[in-house]
């Protein structure tokens, strides 16, 4: 499997490390590197087309060179954010994007990147988030996540590994409720749930619902013969969906729904 990273996340990622001592120090080795080797050689074309290119031609050589220092840098570049933040009134920080949120998630789950992440988030939640209006905060996804996330999950992801399994695990098991929740009142929202079509309980609920839904489950599913009987004594043209293999195994199960209907 291929994972691609869009200019847009690079950008996103070297601006929220330059708030984590140590992480910082090697993106900004590589921010410099790329402005004093690489963008001197590329097409002033390419570089107003790649977000990225932009975002570092227009980072400055003092705040790269401050962010080499652990911490000391980190706390300098805090404070000089914090006084720009406060003179834009918030609202011009490309960090604060519905992209920063996703990425804000993603590095949940990430060993060492999650505890420097976490670190600026509990920065964030006790003095940013404080000064901004609640439509401030609504209106930019960033600031709804932050306000959103508990402090807890933030101490948890500060300890590496143990941590970010802890959470993982925790909104797994939050996701399979949600989930759950929602074929429970439309069977055939097991369309949307994603993973949890090939989840045994989930799929059993969304059946029992509406018997339709055994289209939307996982082909392994769909040859588990109890799944298919649920489906077909909710609705009789849920036969359609299940797998030749077990439609054969059950016909005596078959013909009984059949003489009752």
């Amino acid at each position: 499997m291929t994972v691609q990273v869009s200019s847009d996340d690079r950008v996103i990622f070297d601006q929220t490390m330059d708030y984590a001592p140590i992480c910082s120090t090697a993106t900004n080795l590589f921010a410099l590197f790329v402005k004093c080797a690489v963008i001197p050689c590329t097409s002033q074309a390419s570089i107003d087309n790649s977000r990225y290119y932009t975002h570092i031609q227009n980072k400055s050589f003092f705040r790269c060179v401050t962010l080499l220092i652990p911490f000391l840098g980190n706390g300098i570049v805090v404070a000089y954010d914090i006084a720009v933040l406060l003179s834009r009134g918030f609202t011009q920080i490309s960090l604060f994007t519905s992209s920063a949120a996703s990425s804000g998630r993603f590095l949940d789950y990430v060993p060492y990147l999650g505890t420097a992440k976490n670190i600026m988030d509990i920065f964030l939640k006790c003095t940013l988030v404080p000064l901004m209006s609640k439509e401030t905060i609504q209106t930019h996804p960033y600031y709804t996540h932050l306000a959103d996330k508990s402090l807890a999950r933030c101490f948890v992801l500060l300890v590496p590994i143990f941590g970010n399994i802890s959470v993982a695990l925790y909104d797994l098991s939050q996701a399979k409720t949600n989930a759950l929740t929602l074929v429970k009142q439309d069977g055939l929202a097991l369309q949307s749930v994603g993973y949890f079509q090939n989840d045994q309980d989930v799929v059993k609920k969304a059946v029992r619902q509406n018997g339709l839904a055994l289209q939307f489950a996982s082909p392994p599913l769909k040859d588990r013969e109890a799944i298919v009987l649920t489906a077909m004594s909710q609705n009789l043209e849920a036969a359609q969906f299940g797998s030749s293999r077990t439609l054969g195994a059950i016909r005596d199960h078959v013909a009984a729904l059949l003489e009752a209907s």
